[in-house]
């Protein structure tokens, strides 16, 4: 995901039943240790690097790293259907189905003013789950405007 002030924000998920209270992550970019010390007290990272690579993250337990995760999934490389006349406004994560692999939740707004705008379901690799139609309600959205003293 793009970061406020450049480079690629990263998150992962770390459940209250891992590893207790002595984990850190290195985070990678294909070979490449992005972190200088392991990140501790968080499961974020903003790369703001140039070069190329997938990214995995690999957990430090008690000094030692462990196995790498599997590779970063980027919103770029989940595939949409098409939807002539509209655009992506958000996109959520969430495992929707409770098997343990997220999901994506996309809003999409129709470029004319009296379109309903959707909410979409994908799979990570880009298979539409379903697709709801907001009503009539979504059609509008108001311009605002700002005055200045």
């Amino acid at each position: 995901m793009p970061a406020d002030g450049g480079g690629t924000f990263l998150s992962w998920r770390l459940l209250g039943t891992e590893y207790g209270s002595d984990i850190a992550f290195n985070v990678y970019k294909g070979s490449h240790r992005l972190n200088r010390r392991p990140v501790t007290r968080s499961t974020t990272f903003t790369d703001k690097t140039r070069f190329a690579g997938t990214y995995t993250v690999r957990a430090v337990v008690h000094g030692r790293e462990q196995a790498a995760s599997p590779a970063a999934v980027t919103p770029g490389d989940i595939p949409l259907s098409p939807a002539p006349g509209y655009y992506v406004q958000h996109a959520w994560p969430g495992d929707l189905d409770g098997d343990g692999r997220y999901e994506i939740v996309v809003s999409r707004l129709s470029y004319d003013l009296d379109q309903p705008n959707y909410l979409e379901a994908y799979t990570l690799a880009g298979k539409q789950l379903w697709r709801v139609d907001l009503g009539p309600q979504s059609y509008t959205r108001q311009a605002v405007s700002y005055t200045h003293l």
